[in-house]
């Protein structure tokens, strides 16, 4: 096997495993995790078909979903909020 490559995909309205909508890009993801890959998606917070947040982080064995939040309740500043996402994705 070649090298192996860090995928990394940004997607605003991103369906994860028990969410409603496809999840062909996570499926994407498992693959390429079975080839020895990593595959990282940065997805927003709100689900595109239910309007619901979807807050939670999933990490599988080299695939990990980050999601990216949005709201003022935590007291966090949006360049803070870039900052704990980049740490998610370079770990």
């Amino acid at each position: 096997m070649s090298r192996p490559i860090h995928c990394l995909l940004i997607h605003q309205a991103f369906a994860g495993p028990g969410e409603p909508g496809g999840t062909r890009h996570f499926e994407i993801g498992r693959l390429l995790a079975g080839a020895g890959h990593r595959f990282t998606v940065i997805a927003g917070s709100v689900s595109y078909l239910t309007g619901e947040m979807v807050n939670e982080d999933v990490e599988e064995e080299r695939v990990t979903v980050v999601r990216e939040w949005r709201g003022g309740d935590r007291g966090f500043s949006e360049e803070r909020e870039r900052w704990n996402v980049g740490e998610k994705v370079l770990r």
